[in-house]
């Protein structure tokens, strides 16, 4: 004789409701945004009030400008230069005097007056000089990258690099690019056009205290895709600027929030 016994579970379970009260959200901050060269050209300084979290999930919202600031750069000396507003509440602040710029070695900070009348000023910083880059050069590549199916898919394009010795055993740098390509056109009518355009590589940032020498080989710039611009001709032109730890440290800081996967082992977003 077979004797079949069966066993029934059954799972219960309850929900507590929550009842709270969503904090305060804080009051927009003020976002500093620039920085200045040895070089003989304009500066520009951007002002802007962080979006809400609501108006971000309701609005879409964007950082509104802050206009009608007195925005000026000083340096060790207390010498100062004033920054004008281009456009009116536009935010974007710049400098007129073509004859003042950055000295290698002296110290700047900033200055601003809010037109609600709060005051603001950055840590004087020294501007350090930026070492001569040894060599630009890019590599044909074929880059694999899985899409939201979990599919590759496959690009074709240029990666750039630069190899650079380091001044000392205690230096920063990020990196910025400019690229001109020829845009060619039909044959009897206006000239080839020389077409201009920027790369943002302003979290590419390199230290030295990651390297035990020092020098620094194919050092990995960006990578683009084959098109219409490598068609004819395409200049590259990269500038490498040397900052502070401290900005290393907030460049840094944003890299690692962005490059975060979503698993459960990345670091808690925080504010930066």
């Amino acid at each position: 004789m077979i004797l079949r016994i069966f066993f029934i579970l059954l799972l219960t379970s309850c929900v507590d409701p929550i009842n709270f009260t969503p904090s305060q959200e804080e009051s927009p901050s003020l976002i500093i945004s620039g920085f200045i060269t040895n070089e003989d050209e304009p500066y520009t300084v951007t002002l802007t009030r962080s979006a809400s979290f609501t108006s971000v999930l309701q609005e879409g919202g964007d950082n509104k400008p802050e206009g009608d600031a007195i925005v000026k750069i000083v340096d060790q000396n207390g010498a100062e230069l004033r920054l004008l507003q281009t456009k009116p509440n536009s935010g974007i602040y710049t400098s007129t005097d073509t004859g003042w710029t950055g000295e290698i070695g002296d110290e700047y900070h900033i200055s601003i007056k809010t037109r609600n009348g709060e005051e603001y000023a950055s840590k004087p910083e020294v501007l350090n000089a930026s070492p001569t880059i040894d060599s630009v050069y890019y590599n044909y590549e074929v880059h694999q990258k899985l899409n939201q199916f979990y599919e590759v898919f496959k690009t074709e394009g240029l990666q750039f690099y630069t190899d650079i010795h380091f001044e000392n055993d205690y230096s920063f740098y990020m990196y910025n690019w400019e690229g001109t390509y020829i845009m060619e056109t039909p044959k009897g009518e206006t000239p080839n056009c020389y077409i201009e355009q920027s790369g943002d590589l302003i979290f590419n940032i390199l230290s030295s205290s990651d390297f035990s020498k020092n020098k620094v080989t194919a050092h990995s710039l960006n990578f683009d895709k084959l098109d219409v611009e490598y068609n004819i001709k395409f200049s590259y032109n990269l500038k490498q600027y040397a900052i502070g730890p401290n900005s290393y440290a907030f460049f840094n800081a944003i890299k690692d929030q962005l490059n975060s996967t979503g698993s459960v082992f990345d670091p808690t977003p925080a504010k930066i």
